[in-house]
């Protein structure tokens, strides 16, 4: 079901507001089924600069604003750094 019909929209996080997110989603009247998140980290496993605004949004939000929303994330970075990812 999640693939039937599938449709994509890839997104500049710096353009996404995480507290209108949740308005996309099927469960809200919205086309989305899933959200898949790919992000870059750096240094000890921080968000990118272009993601920050992102983030700190989303911790801001009480856990229930996103609750339904089937999600993922994939996080690239460095294993060099001890916090990889985290």
């Amino acid at each position: 079901k999640i693939l039937n019909p599938l449709s994509i929209d890839v997104k500049y996080v710096a353009k996404v507001n995480p507290k209108s997110l949740w308005k996309e989603f099927e469960g809200n009247g919205g086309k989305y089924s899933a959200l898949l998140v790919i992000v870059s980290t750096f240094g000890e496993g921080h968000p990118p600069t272009n993601a920050e605004k992102f983030f700190a949004t989303l911790k801001t939000l009480p856990v229930s604003a996103l609750s339904g929303i089937k999600f993922a994330v994939m996080a690239t970075g460095s294993r060099v750094y001890p916090d990889f990812c985290q």
